[in-house]
């Protein structure tokens, strides 16, 4: 029998510098990011047939250390990185900006990005 597991990481926080304009390249700011994993396994008895978190960590870890100006670019290349691994059949992300540097926002902006493994 085959099943289907979620694999997340909830609320990653990280100071960095990803924006459209100079002073979010210079000042940078708080990002929240949510990962989900699909996985499908028969029966999981070792590391070799999930995934490794710390590995999805690294990956998130190092895509944020790399300034971008949009989050949907940002999004899209965490979500290619990770939906590489062989276990992984589909891949969801959710980056969240704190106080964008936008005059009219009070909040917070986000994007949300899904791949399937074609």
């Amino acid at each position: 029998m085959t099943s289907e597991l979620h694999i997340s990481l909830k609320g990653l926080k990280f100071w960095a510098f990803h924006g459209l304009y100079e002073e979010e390249k210079i000042l940078g700011n708080w990002f929240f990011v949510d990962l989900e994993v699909e996985i499908k396994s028969e029966t999981i008895s070792n590391i070799s047939q999930t995934v490794d978190y710390g590995q999805l960590f690294e990956i998130i870890k190092n895509e944020m250390s790399i300034p971008c100006e949009l989050l949907e670019t940002l999004s899209e290349k965490i979500l290619q990185k990770i939906i590489q691994f062989d276990s992984i059949k589909r891949v969801e992300i959710s980056i969240q900006k704190q106080r964008p540097n936008v005059g009219i926002i009070q909040g917070n902006s986000a994007i949300k990005g899904i791949r399937y493994k074609v």
